[in-house]
């Protein structure tokens, strides 16, 4: 067994957890830590529904808001 990562509100009504016990195909990057888990960027079901999750964009993102974040604090002090 290995942990999945998702962003559970832009996957819609389609939750991960309505496929437990249930065969998909995971795509995503394996994360190695103390625990590793699976980012996933998209599930298929065996009937063919696709559920994507754009974490890449998420991350990009947050590092944009980060860093203009970080250099308002740098140029306000």
């Amino acid at each position: 067994m290995i942990k999945l990562q998702y962003i559970p509100w832009f996957s819609g009504s389609n939750y991960p957890q309505n496929l437990i016990g249930r065969q998909v195909v995971v795509k995503g990057w394996v994360r190695r830590g103390a625990i590793p888990w699976i980012e996933i960027c998209s599930l298929e079901t065996q009937t063919g529904r696709i559920m994507k999750i754009p974490h890449v964009f998420i991350h990009f993102v947050i590092a944009v808001i980060s860093t203009a974040w970080g250099a308002h604090l740098l140029l306000a002090s």
